[in-house]
This record gives C-alpha cells, structure tokens and sequence, in this order.
C-alpha cells in the first residue's frame, strides 16, 4: 500500500497532505529550531567516528516522526495494520525539509523506523515529473565508476581503491556468472571516458569517490578526474549534463554529502538517484551496497531493497551508528528497476588463454595500500608513455615488490605472459637470466631463444630475445640493487642486456625494483627509462593499512604512526608482536628512527 506524503510551505511552517486508499489527512507543522543543531550532532558523530547515544537517536527519531505526521499517524497506523507493509513517498520541493534526515524518523507506538523497517519502506519522489518504466530482462547492466583522484587533500579520510571497489563487489560475481548481472567498471574518471561508457547503456551507474557541500553556499560538488588524473569539481548543475545524456535508471553515489546534487540530477531525465546525506564510512557504505545489489537482481522493488538494506546495516552496526540511515533515495516513480525475474539467462562464454607466468617471486604481496598514485605513474610510463622500462626506487620494505606484483596482477591479460625474477645472488649474470628467461619462453610456446642459447655469442642471442619478445611479455627484475656498484650495474654485460632489450624491436616491458638508482654508461638508452622513488605512505594511508592488518582502534593507530612513521614492512612486523607483546608495551619500548 502507499501512503503519499505532500510537504509545501505554509505561513510559518508547513502542510502536509497525505492520501492512501484507505483515505485522505491533512496535518500541519512548523520546522523546530533544535532541529538543524542535532543534525549537526549527527555529523560531528560520523567525523569524529563516534557513535550517537541511543536517547538522542530516539529522541530525535521521535520529533521527526511528529512533525511529519501530525494529524496523519492515525492514517498510518491503519495503512500499516491492514497492508502489512507502507510505502511512504515524501514530495516536497524545500531546501529546508530535503536536507532533514526523514529516514530517522521513530513511531515509538508501533517501534517502526521509517527508514529501515519490514513494516515499511521510505522513498522520496520528484512530483514535478512522472513516468512509468517497463520491466527490466537479465542481466541487469551495472556500471561502477571509480574517482580516485592523485591530488586529493590528505585530510579526506579516504581514497577510493579500485582494486577495493572490485573487492565490494565480489557478491555479484557468483551472480554474472549465472547471467543475471553484467559488472563493468571505469577508472578514469573524466569527462570524456565517463560519456563514451554511458553511451554502451547501463541500469545502474554507480560513482564512487568524494562529494563535498558547501554549507555558505548551499551547493553539492561531485569531484571527478581532469585528464591529468587530478581532481575536478562539478557542481549540480554540470554533473546533470553529465549523467542526463544517456542516462541510467539509476545513479548511485557513494559519494559524500552528494544528497543536494539530487534535485539537479532527477529533472534531467535520471530516473532515480541514492545519495548520501552525510559523510560516509567506507565500511558502512560498503555493507550496505553489498546488501542492496543482492536483494534487488533477486526481485524485490527498488524502494524494498534500501529499506531492507538499511535494515541490515541497522542490525549489525546498531542503532546508534549513522550509517544506517545515510543514504538516501529519490524517485521520479516508484516501478524503477523491476527486474523480470521469469527472464531467460544467458551466460556468458568465457575464453581460456593458453598462458604460463613465473611470478612466484611476487606471491605473498597482499597489502597495497595508499600507492595508487605511484601505481598510475608506472601505467602511465609503460601504458600511455609507451616506455620500455620502469626502475622502482625505494628504502627496503616501502613497497617496491607490492607495487610491481600489482601492476602485474592489474594488467595480467594485456601480456602474452609475465616474467619475475627476485635477485639474492651478486654474482647473477647475463647468462643466468637469458636461461631462465629461455625456460619461461619454451612454456609459452616460444623456442627461438632455445636455438641458440648454448652459443657463445651474446649479442645473437640478445637478437634472438629481441625476436621473442615482440609477443608482449612483462619482464620484473625485483632487487635489483645486489646487481649495482654504486650507480652502475656492476657487470658490463647486465647493461648490455638491458640496452638491448630498451633499444629492440618489440612491445614488451621491463619493471626493475632496487633500493637505489643507477644510470646507464649510454645516456641514450636513459631516455627510454623512467625512475620512480616512492617514499613512506602518508598519515592517512598509513592508519589505512593499520585497519587492514586489523589494528582496530583508530587512536591506536594513531599512535602507532606517530612512532614509527610509514614503512608498510614496520607495520607488518609491529602487529607480528602484538600477537605476543600488548601494543602499549611495545609503543613503550620502540625508540623512532
């Protein structure tokens, strides 16, 4: 049953029109002064990380419920008895009601939260404009748009992964292997990739990254990417431009405070739009999405799967967490995104490629955190730049190996095969590497090195290498700096090897790892080269990668960086003895480098 709320100015406060099939109210309300400060509680809560206290939740949830539904909540009370379950559509076109957090809102006599309850589900709706929608056939195409700008302020909390983003989405994998869901993900987040991607049509655009309100202004900004990988604000207007040609029928922002974006969005033909009312914690954001994807491919209505999904979310983070009743969604009607569950599947044929990597040498690098910038300059070298060869330079356990290995597993099937080799021997020569880098060929099918590695003459087999690798293979040297004699490799025939792979006739590329740089005794061979120093991981990635390795207290984390700075091998190595040391003793017994 639905129960519609319309919500216009009146004198001092506001009417409110409510119309069901079980008949007509009207109530009248006037927006209490405490109100604006306890959203203001609300987002220092989530800054801060706090939790709100229960009375206060309540409370307030309380207040909101009366002023929406003076006169009304006998009508509600009766839709919901004899219905079993409400829809409540909000209409209302004032700034000063949209920004409210409805969703909040308690009927202590029924314990119903509006906006996370079996008994009802809440959906704001545009009443300007209306349409009906037809149902939507397998499989529902989602596209995941993911805006990591390189020059976000360190004060963000967080910046979107998206190899994280991919990980969120994992819950759908089982589903587009059975055909119901087609996952496609953008993470270049400019204007021009984001309109050729909207051209391929999708149902669900889902953007994350960062949003900002300003409060003076009374204006939402959504930050995108320029096409120098850095960050560009749009404001309202500009982002309807943007997602108002070509549009989905459903925009989804994991975005922070992106909810005054909505009333610029939905007249451009968007169908529907879930924003977030207040800053968003990833966990939570998360969780919640997890949920709603999952409840949706399987059937139930748009406005059911955020009810139940802020249900979820409700239940197991608690009532008191702000998460829960954060996101928030408008409609231009309420039969978006009904998904023809009788529809056929059609699975997708997946192609085997016939390939053998030696990458042992990488396994074990799990924890990338925070190199996302230095991550695009590599793919920029060797992707956009067309380098031939990247040298990582860095202090031993800053995350040389992690950044190569995620190239690696990031871009795995633009290569014919990937080849990794650590280096603990100082006495390694060129011979020794052609041999295994023979090996690696002959079970990728390739044997013209083969011919002629037992000869003596070095420069035919470096021919010959040249030769093979025109199939496009990622070759990583990892420690690189056993090899050197101060800035110059110590062995004449290393160089060689190198100049001859930099200056050969191929497309293949070579990432180098080493706690040093060197130069070649050819400065021309240099100009095909670009060297990347990465240093220790900045405040707000290093309390990230704490989290990861599940240092949970964020004071604690804290505290840990402010002693030991930002080497991600120290953070591995610190939680190793907390298994067997308490964390307060050893921030006693560490002395800071």
């Amino acid at each position: 049953m639905k129960l519609e709320l319309d919500v216009a100015p009146e004198g001092t406060g506001f009417t409110v029109k409510a119309k069901s099939d079980l008949g007509e109210r009207e109530g009248f309300f006037e927006l209490d002064p405490s109100v604006k400060s306890r959203m203001y509680v609300i987002q220092d809560a989530v800054n801060d990380r706090k939790l709100l206290n229960n009375e206060f939740v309540e409370e307030f949830g309380k207040k909101l419920f009366r002023m929406l539904f003076t006169n009304i909540e006998d009508l509600f009370h009766r839709c919901v008895v004899q219905s079993g379950h409400v829809d409540v559509i909000l209409n209302t076109e004032d700034p000063d009601l949209i920004e409210l957090p409805w969703e909040l809102c308690y009927d202590s006599d029924y314990d119903i939260l509006l906006g996370a309850d079996p008994q009802c589900s809440l959906l704001r709706r545009d009443r300007r404009i209306q349409e009906r929608f037809s149902k939507i056939d397998y499989p529902l195409k989602v596209l995941v748009i993911i805006s990591s700008p390189m020059d976000l302020d360190e004060n963000d909390q967080y910046q979107p992964d998206p190899d994280e983003i991919m990980e969120l989405m994992e819950p759908l994998r089982s589903l587009e292997d059975k055909g119901m869901v087609k996952l496609d993900f953008l993470e270049k987040a400019s204007i021009t990739c984001i309109q050729d991607k909207l051209k391929e049509g999708y149902h669900i655009v889902h953007f994350v990254g960062h949003g900002r309100y300003d409060s003076e202004t009374s204006e939402g900004y959504l930050v995108i990417e320029d096409k120098n990988r850095n960050g560009k604000q749009l404001e309202g207007r500009e982002i309807a431009k943007l997602f108002g040609i070509n549009p989905p029928h459903l925009l989804i922002l994991t975005a922070c405070e992106t909810s005054p974006l909505i009333p610029f969005l939905l007249p451009k033909r968007v169908p529907a739009v879930l924003a977030m009312q207040y800053t968003v914690l990833k966990d939570i954001a998360h969780s919640f999405m997890e949920r709603f994807y999952s409840l949706l491919v399987r059937g139930d209505s748009l406005p059911d799967a955020v009810s139940n999904a802020r249900t979820a979310v409700l239940l197991e983070e608690g009532i008191r967490n702000p998460g829960w009743f954060t996101p928030v969604l408008y409609v231009r009607s309420e039969n978006i995104l009904n998904i023809n569950t009788e529809s056929p599947l059609v699975i997708a044929e997946k192609k085997e490629v016939k390939r053998s990597d030696r990458i042992i040498d990488l396994l074990g690098v799990e924890n990338f955190v925070g190199r996302r910038k230095d991550l695009w300059l590599v793919e920029k070298a060797l992707l956009e730049d067309n380098l031939r060869l990247v040298v990582i330079t860095g202090i031993g356990g800053i995350g040389k190996t992690a950044l190569a290995s995620k190239f690696a597993k990031r871009h795995k099937n633009e290569f014919s095969g990937i080849f990794a080799k650590k280096i603990v021997d100082p006495e390694m020569g060129v011979e020794e590497i052609l041999g295994l880098l023979d090996q690696f060929l002959i079970e990728n099918g390739e044997k013209r090195l083969h011919e002629v590695i037992g000869e003596i003459d070095l420069d035919r087999k470096l021919e010959r290498l040249d030769q093979c690798l025109k199939r496009h293979y990622l070759i990583i040297l990892d420690g690189f700096e056993i090899l050197l004699e101060g800035n110059k490799t110590a062995n004449e025939e290393i160089e060689k090897f190198l100049r001859a792979v930099l200056s050969g006739d191929h497309s293949s590329k070579i990432i180098i790892t080493s706690r040093y740089g060197f130069t070649f005794t050819d400065e021309k061979a240099g100009s095909l080269v670009r060297t990347l120093n990465i240093d220790e991981l900045s405040p707000q990635f290093s309390l990230q990668l704490l989290e990861r390795l599940e240092i949970e207290d964020f004071e604690t984390r804290v505290q840990i960086y402010n002693k030991i700075g930002g080497n991600p091998q120290f953070f591995e190595f610190f939680v190793k003895l907390t298994r067997k040391i308490s964390i307060d003793k050893l921030l006693e017994d560490i002395i800071p480098m």
